[in-house]
């Protein structure tokens, strides 16, 4: 697996921080320095969005999930409060876990949206995450024995 992160602003730094950190952290994932075939491959392509909240700051993100060729074949969406990037990294850590299954397996939904709740520091927080799975077509029963 190969991580990618862009960002340029004091918010996409942050982000990217503890988007590497969680993966580090992990024994899930074994991650990879360079592209190799069969790597999959998860990109926070942007700068990551934001909106005040009061005194609050809400960070959005954007995830690609791809194939070492290049192929986009999941994308996700999600958010988290600034300061608490270590719950958008666990959202995505989950998210790779779906994509890592999809990369696999052939025939799921097109689009789907998840609920997760997520309790940290005694803090509840609904997080709503908008997953789009891109896939080639389901395999014909012709297909399969060829």
């Amino acid at each position: 697996m190969e991580l990618w992160c862009v960002g340029d602003d004091l918010f996409s730094q942050g982000m990217c921080k503890a988007f590497f950190s969680a993966f580090e952290s992990t024994s899930d994932f074994e991650l990879q320095e360079e592209n190799k075939p069969g790597n999959l491959i998860v990109t926070i392509p942007e700068n990551v969005g934001w909106k005040k909240f009061g005194k609050r700051t809400k960070i959005f993100y954007l995830v690609e999930f791809s194939t070492s060729d290049d192929r986009v074949f999941m994308t996700s969406k999600g958010w988290c409060w600034h300061k608490d990037y270590a719950t958008c990294a666990n959202q995505i850590l989950k998210q790779t876990k779906i994509a890592a299954r999809s990369y696999h397996v052939s025939g799921l939904e097109t689009h789907f949206t998840m609920f997760f709740t997520y309790v940290q520091e005694s803090k509840l927080t609904l997080a709503t995450e908008e997953v789009f799975l891109i896939h080639k077509p389901k395999m014909t029963r012709e297909d399969s024995q060829k």
